[in-house]
């Protein structure tokens, strides 16, 4: 099962959360195609209007430095704590633990990383149930946007989601 944030496109099928309000939707081109991917939230983060997505004034710059450098996480991620990994910035191959702050540490593995174009993925295992995030940082005018899709049982998508969006949106601010 896959999730849909305000800022974030996944498919086959999406819940789209905003605030208090999660409505079930399918993620639509303009063109009335399904979108690919993260495709479509470079064509429109907020295609429909009805949301607000995690937009701020942080550059795409200063917003992709506080991913690619894991000892920010905790700065704009409030329920991390501190990262331990065998490097200080995102890279493939690159293994660790993010310790958040009920003391869980939860082991990932950085599956792909693009800096040019400002997206990264991986997967994290929450109590050995696999987790996988796509991460990216889009320009908007004055600022920034962030996007994140993710795959994993329904269950943990959906007690993951509202913690993930107070993150993207301190993410870009």
């Amino acid at each position: 099962m896959s999730f849909l944030l305000p800022d974030v496109v996944s498919r086959p099928s999406t819940l789209r959360c905003a605030g208090s309000c999660c409505a079930a939707t399918s993620w639509l081109k303009p063109d009335g195609n399904e979108a690919d991917g993260l495709e479509a939230l470079a064509d429109d983060p907020d295609p429909d209007g009805s949301h607000d997505p995690a937009r701020g004034s942080a550059s795409p710059a200063i917003s992709w430095q506080r991913y690619a450098e894991l000892a920010q996480w905790s700065s704009w991620a409030p329920h991390i704590i501190g990262v331990e990994a065998e490097g200080t910035y995102l890279r493939i191959g690159l293994t660790g633990v993010v310790r958040v702050v009920s003391g869980l540490g939860v082991p990932f593995t950085v599956t792909a990383v693009d800096h040019a174009a400002m997206t990264w993925s991986w997967i994290a295992r929450v109590a050995g149930i696999a987790l996988t995030m796509t991460h990216t940082v889009v320009p908007t005018e004055g600022g920034s946007a962030s996007t994140l899709a993710m795959e994993g049982p329904s269950a943990l998508l959906t007690a993951y989601t509202p913690v993930a969006q107070i993150a993207l949106f301190r993410l870009v601010r």
